[in-house]
């Protein structure tokens, strides 16, 4: 097993943003499937705020680089999916049209 990521604190402001940059395999992916809770360290502890990371949140997201799309549905179901799945698509609805809207997809 290769050592990746060792000894790593930092902080990130609220609605502020950060781009991870370096070289293929340098422990970019593991630490934003670190952050998300898909993954979790062989030692040491992950925090957001003062709450231990022990698996993925509603409040942590990824976006992955390769595409992981469902190709048999629309764009708005594509969006739609994971809602559907954490069972709260109904409240989220607008929400929906709002960002769709933002982003030039409606």
């Amino acid at each position: 097993m290769r050592l990746v990521l060792d000894s790593i604190s930092f902080s990130v402001a609220a609605a502020e943003l950060v781009s991870l940059i370096g070289p293929s395999g340098c422990g970019k992916s593991t630490l934003l499937r670190l952050i998300a809770g898909l993954d979790f360290p062989d030692a040491g502890k992950l925090l957001v705020g003062e709450e231990k990371i022990l698996g993925p949140k509603a409040e942590r997201g990824l976006v992955f680089q390769d595409p992981n799309l469902f190709p048999w549905l629309t764009v708005r179901r594509n969006i739609e999916a994971g809602l559907v799945a954490r069972g709260v698509l109904q409240e989220k609805r607008t929400e929906v049209d709002e960002f769709m809207r933002l982003v030039g997809l409606e």
